[in-house]
């Protein structure tokens, strides 16, 4: 005879709270909780880690350095103030900072440091545009409109002349207040070809800019890349045009002049 077993297996029902408003909320209250503690312990952590590398615990040890030009390594270490086993602090880093912007070699500088001692100093460097003369004597200027320091050596034979009205330069900050020729020497600059080395001299006062060809080209505070590349193009044609006036102040549009009787 056979004899079915019958085997029962009683599930537990959840409890009316599992699935009550306020079981849901108390479990939600507890993740919030829970993520809130680990939000905090990370933040403990990286303030300890600031702390640490920024009160003296750690020594310089290794000294990085990252240009926009090369071989001025040596000077940017010298000028922020830099030595091996030197205890690094928040006041040293922000210091170095402050000496290399204030040397008017370097447009930016940022200095950071890690636990391990390792010191990372970004710059970038002033380019010169322009050659100025300021109290009969002659300095280089970059696009924004700095005076760069004497002993800068570039050679200056390719630099154009920037002349310009004693109002518009500011000897205390050693910079002039309205560089509008500033935009277009510094792409001038990047380029090989075609206007770049026919500059002869800037003109501050009228925005003009004068090329060994007799053209003068208006340029304004910002100039479209899109224009600039379009005027080196074309400025060879424009000169055999007998062009004598470029004007590149509009936006896509590039305006030229020719006096009657030339060809």
């Amino acid at each position: 005879m056979k004899v079915l077993l019958t085997v029962e297996r009683r599930i537990k029902a959840p409890d009316k709270e599992s699935f009550s408003s306020a079981g849901v909320k108390r479990r939600g209250g507890r993740v919030k909780v829970l993520v809130l503690i680990f939000s905090v312990l990370i933040c403990m952590s990286l303030v300890a880690a600031k702390i640490i590398a920024y009160t003296g615990v750690t020594e310089i040890k290794k000294i990085e350095v990252k240009s926009n030009v090369k071989g001025i390594e040596d000077k940017v270490v010298r000028i922020a103030g830099f030595e091996r086993g030197m205890e690094i602090s928040s006041g040293l880093l922000k210091r170095a900072e402050n000496k290399l912007i204030e040397s008017r070699y370097f447009s930016t500088a940022t200095v950071s440091a890690d636990l391990r001692g390792r010191v990372k100093i970004t710059v970038v460097a002033r380019i010169p545009v322009g050659v100025v003369l300021v109290d009969g004597h002659a300095y280089q200027v970059d696009s924004e409109g700095v005076i760069l320091p004497e002993d800068l050596i570039v050679d200056w034979s390719y630099l154009p002349l920037v002349k310009y009205d004693e109002s518009m330069f500011s000897s205390k900050d050693k910079r002039f207040k309205n560089f509008v020729v500033g935009d277009f020497l510094r792409r001038a600059s990047g380029l090989s070809y075609g206007v770049v080395n026919r500059i002869e001299y800037v003109d501050l006062t009228s925005s003009i800019v004068h090329t060994f060809d007799d053209v003068d080209i208006l340029v304004c505070d910002e100039l479209e890349v899109k224009d600039f590349f379009r005027l080196a193009y074309i400025y060879p044609w424009m000169v055999d045009m007998g062009v004598d006036r470029i004007d590149i102040r509009f936006k896509d549009r590039i305006i030229v002049h020719r006096e009657e009787g030339e060809r």
